[in-house]
């Protein structure tokens, strides 16, 4: 690829964009390629054996960049170079340029600036196992507990006289758990508008019924009764009214005699006025015809109009003819 070319193409690509085709792969490893270039002054070689793409790897290892499993340990060669020949004539040419042989990269020298570079890849700290910190266990205090012992003569409670009947073995009682302490209530500020209790005045609901004490009950049962009875001879009285007032019923019967009249009007009106659009139809149907018919006697009388003087001429000629052949011969004498 000519100077010429890498630099139109640099100028054209300008700040680092991914399209949308670009595999992940490819995401993770062009950045750590390109910046393990920049990061080793722009350029690799390796003169004698040709392998700067492995050499680039390794040299990404080091600085603990997530290299993607195809390309750890030298096995990913053809993954390299197909990378390589992407970032130097393929879909993302002109980001580098290769000095090589037939089947080997001697020299990679990277053509892009910072600011023309993708974002610069965060690089993954490894810890072995080995260089890590050994832990230390700490050791649980032990929680003491107390022991109770009953005396007894001898050991096990065997004395003299043989085993005592009335030995109890030793009673192990342990200590009660600890109780947990006791949340601490927050103690809230002092409003000075709050105001105290006793000068809070509750309101007094009154009685729904008040009823005298020295109101006799059998008095209350009869006005109780009196009440029901003219309760029910004032509801005998009263005719039942169940629905809607006569006044009501007459009222909405000539709304709807008028609701009717008016939709038979206006039917009868839809009727005419289709008739007249058929009549209008039919009518309009007539007059196309009679132009048309009219359009072609139009036709037919210029037709004979143009055609009417060679017409003439040609009679006259044949009335000429007609007469010098009906004439005499002239006699000679």
């Amino acid at each position: 690829m000519s100077s010429q070319s890498t630099a139109e193409l640099r100028k054209a690509r300008g700040r680092w964009q991914w399209g949308p085709a670009a595999k992940e792969s490819g995401k993770i490893m062009i950045p750590i390629i390109l910046w393990t270039l920049h990061d080793l002054g722009g350029s690799i070689t390796d003169r004698p054996s040709g392998r700067c793409g492995a050499k680039l790897i390794e040299e990404a290892q080091k600085r603990n960049y997530a290299v993607t499993p195809s390309f750890r340990g030298g096995t990913g060669t053809g993954s390299v170079s197909a990378m390589l020949a992407e970032l130097e004539s393929g879909r993302y040419a002109g980001c580098i340029a290769r000095e090589k042989g037939k089947k080997r990269t001697y020299k990679i020298t990277l053509l892009l600036t910072e600011d023309e570079m993708p974002e610069r890849p965060f690089p993954v700290k490894v810890t072995k196992m080995a260089d890590r910190p050994k832990l230390t266990p700490v050791p649980r205090p032990v929680k003491p507990m107390s022991v109770f012992v009953q005396p007894v003569a001898d050991h096990a409670g065997f004395g003299n006289g043989g085993p005592d009947p009335d030995y109890v073995p030793p009673t192990v009682v342990p200590d009660p758990p600890a109780r947990a302490p006791e949340p601490i209530q927050p103690e809230l500020p002092e409003n000075p508008d709050t105001p105290d209790v006793e000068d809070v005045v509750l309101p007094q609901i009154p009685p729904l019924l008040v009823i005298p004490e020295n109101e006799n009950t059998f008095d209350l049962l009869i006005e109780l009764n009196q009440l029901a009875a003219r309760a029910l001879i004032a509801s005998s009285r009263t005719p039942a009214k169940i629905g809607p007032s006569p006044e009501a019923l007459d009222e909405a019967a000539q709304r709807l005699a008028a609701t009717v009249e008016e939709n038979q009007r206006l039917r009868t009106k839809v009727n005419i006025l289709q008739e007249t659009v058929v009549a209008k139809g039919k009518e309009a149907e007539a007059l196309r015809k009679a132009l048309m018919l009219a359009q072609g006697n139009l036709k037919a009388i210029q037709d004979n109009v143009n055609q009417g003087e060679g017409r003439e001429r040609a009679l006259a000629r044949l009335r000429d003819t007609e007469r010098t052949m009906q004439a005499r011969p002239a006699v000679r004498g």
